[in-house]
């Protein structure tokens, strides 16, 4: 992974690179929490980690010959240098080419979601208590997309919260979550009509409150 930071997610400094290849496999995307609670462990002095859930792409190297796709941890306490987990895989192979977990920490439930690409237009949903165990939560599926899911909680005004479930190509669906099932409401719906806007995220700790996508 590259390793980049800003102040205000407009203007950046390029650092080192943070997470390199290894048996596992090349480096594929995923996201990062701050483990507020230290559910991982991963945590110091009372520092929280930033603990960073990408994918091992196995078999896209040498070095990683015979390997699949798996999901990996890596943790800083200081936001500059990663260690990777020593238990790594996290979360094992599921399914052919499975990749860029998506993670948020579900607070009504007391545990960290995983929305992950498995396969065609197929999405999983997985749960863990602690970032390094997790379990099969759903499905949902997502016509015409494939790749990178973002899932975020959405305020509307005067009325209840909606969620979002974003795809690589920009199509998404709105629904709610009960914390296993994500429920859509909506046909899968089309964000941009331009070819530059792909795989986006969204930061969910912007101090006014905002939520801000970087494709």
């Amino acid at each position: 992974w590259g390793h980049a930071i800003s102040k205000d997610l407009v203007r950046w400094h390029q650092l080192d690179e943070a997470i390199e290849p290894d048996k596992l496999g090349t480096i594929f995307s995923g996201s990062a929490v701050v483990d507020e609670q230290n559910t991982s462990g991963f945590g110091s002095d009372g520092k929280p980690p930033l603990v960073c859930i990408y994918t091992a792409a196995g078999g896209t190297s040498k070095e990683s010959t015979g390997q699949r796709f798996t999901q990996c941890l890596a943790y800083s306490l200081d936001g500059t240098t990663f260690t990777k987990f020593a238990g790594n895989p996290a979360l094992p192979h599921q399914i052919v080419n499975n990749r860029d977990p998506k993670v948020i920490w579900y607070a009504p439930a007391k545990r960290w979601i995983m929305a992950l690409y498995l396969d065609g237009h197929r999405y999983g949903f997985f749960g863990s208590p602690d970032l390094k165990s997790w379990s099969k939560l759903s499905d949902i599926e997502i016509a015409g997309a494939a790749e990178c899911p973002d899932f975020f909680e959405l305020p509307l005004d005067g009325k209840a919260p909606k969620w979002v479930f974003w795809t690589a190509p920009g199509l998404y669906r709105v629904g709610s979550f009960d914390g296993t099932t994500f429920s859509p409401e909506t046909p899968a719906l089309k964000s941009n009509w331009g070819n530059t806007s792909y795989a986006a995220q969204t930061f969910f700790n912007d101090p006014k409150g905002r939520r801000i996508q970087i494709a």
